[in-house]
């Protein structure tokens, strides 16, 4: 079996086919060839001696293979302006030198900056394999430059990398080794660039120095460590809901994200205490076993699970009637504040401040304690606010010995209120299935429906009269209403 890549120009590639572990046996008198080969997903296996020992690149789940890496540990200097990683005609020993030198390996630092020539048309720099070096520097690029990896293959980093604001990254970086290194974005804000961290040993890890701003970019941490104390992290998602060694610092760092906030799963170590701390999501909010002091969580869709962490502040900001915010179990927060509907999901959330708004709906599953205060006060004539247990099934809020409440205005269905405080008096109805509420129903009258098309919660289309003037209360269960010719 012969599959001998030359020295000094990139690896070939042997792997499983779609990630499945394929075998290869071999026959007791089988002769191999085999060098600078990268090798994924392979088993070997049959009647010659085992591991085999092959020079190249070790690219995980492969068995009865000793694979040990072509280090050479040089600094490579791109050259020539637009080509492909793996043509050597590209690589120099020397800034603007002579191309012919070796293609990078992961002992290999990598260098493009002003004698690259990069130039208008002559700028992209592109991948056709899986590729690898040490530290990745962009310094000195005059114009725009592009680096375009395949989709297909990856690009593996051992070192550091510091990119370049002229330079657009369509790539996804992926840190391996055991090395203590830095990401340093320079201001670069354009492609759709990516990070992966999957990086081992004790001192494994990134430390971002400077703010990291791309609304497409994705950072994963898999494995290692993730240190950006102090920056502000402005990309499409930060992923880290797997299992394994992790160490993740966001002590008063800014961190908003337009898709995924995602920290769950066991092995992780959190340094997030800071006060400064401040984490925005637009979608996906996924979060277990931390503490994080200012949340603010703008979506509607239900795409949140907040379970078993401490917050200072947790407001979700979107004022939709329909909105699906909710907190899951054993949440401790000091301040929780709903704009538009939402659901305290689970039990054994110990809340200082619930604070709802007004005229919206609120469900609320097992016993939740709240120790400070709760606001549920819609102004009348604006409909009524809903307090329910979900699913038709009773929930408790217990009310710590000092809690104060403002309640008015509220429906108030399957719910108890324990507690020395209670109990507790509000307007509203009582829908029945309650306990420790004293709840007291205003008197009743006609409502008239006017305007044409409109909402039943907008008070210009209620009349006290057929066919009068809009602006009355909008109905509540204690009002009669009419829709008629006028």
């Amino acid at each position: 079996f012969r599959f001998n890549t030359p020295d000094c120009n990139g690896l070939g590639q042997l792997t499983g086919v779609a990630g499945q572990e394929s075998a290869l046996t071999f026959g007791n008198s089988a002769v191999l060839d085999l060098r600078n080969l990268y090798i994924t997903y392979v088993e070997a296996g049959g009647g010659i001696t085992m591991p085999i020992d092959v020079v190249g690149a070790d690219g995980g789940n492969n068995t009865n293979w000793n694979i040990t890496n072509p280090l050479t540990g040089t600094t490579l200097y791109w050259v020539g302006g637009s080509g492909d990683w793996n043509d050597n005609a590209h690589w120099s020993a020397s800034s603007g030198g002579p191309g012919g030198y070796c293609v990078p390996f992961s002992a290999d630092d990598v260098v493009f900056d002003g004698n690259s020539g990069l130039t208008a048309g002559n700028n992209t720099v592109t991948t056709s394999s899986n590729i690898w070096c040490k530290n990745m520097t962009w310094t000195g690029i005059t114009g725009p430059a592009i680096f375009n990896e395949s989709g297909t293959y990856a690009l593996e980093v051992y070192g550091s990398l510091v990119m370049h604001p002229n330079v657009t990254m369509n790539a996804v970086a992926v840190f391996k080794g055991t090395e203590a290194s830095t990401l340093t974005t320079n201001g670069s804000g354009t492609g759709a660039f990516g990070i992966e961290i999957n990086r081992t040993g004790t001192n494994g890890g990134v430390t971002l120095t400077d703010d990291f701003v791309n609304p497409v970019s994705t950072v994963r941490l898999i494995l290692g460590k993730w240190l950006m104390s102090g920056r502000t992290l402005d990309v499409n998602f930060f992923n880290s809901a797997v299992n394994g060694v992790r160490t993740i610092d966001m002590t008063n760092a800014t961190v908003n994200v337009r898709e995924t906030f995602a920290i769950t799963g066991n092995g992780k170590t959190w340094v997030g205490n800071g006060a400064g701390l401040s984490i925005t999501s637009a979608r996906y909010f996924n979060v277990a076993e931390i503490s994080i002091p200012t949340a603010t969580l703008t979506s509607a869709e239900d795409v949140f699970d907040i379970r078993n962490c401490t917050f200072g502040t947790i407001t979700f900001t979107n004022t939709a009637s329909n909105s699906n915010a909710r907190i899951l179990a054993n949440n401790t927060i000091t301040t929780l504040e709903f704009k538009g509907s939402g659901n305290i999901a689970q039990t054994g959330n110990t809340i200082g401040t619930l604070l709802l708004a007004p005229s919206k709906y609120y469900g609320f599953t097992g016993t939740n304690t709240i120790n400070t205060h709760m606001r549920f006060n819609s102004p009348a004539c604006s409909g009524l606010g809903e307090m329910r247990g979900i699913n038709g099934v009773l929930s408790t809020l217990n009310f710590g010995p000092s809690a104060t409440t403002d309640l008015a205005n509220v429906y108030i269905q399957n719910m108890a209120a324990t507690g020395s405080i209670t109990p507790l008096t509000v307007s509203g109805a009582d829908a029945g299935g309650n306990s420790g509420f004293v709840i007291n129903g205003s008197t009743g009258s006609a409502r008239y429906w006017v305007g044409g098309n409109g909402d039943w919660n907008d008070a210009s289309h209620w009349s006290l009269t057929p066919g009068g003037a809009g602006g009355a209360c909008i109905p509540t269960v204690n009002d009669d209403v009419f829709f008629n010719a006028q």
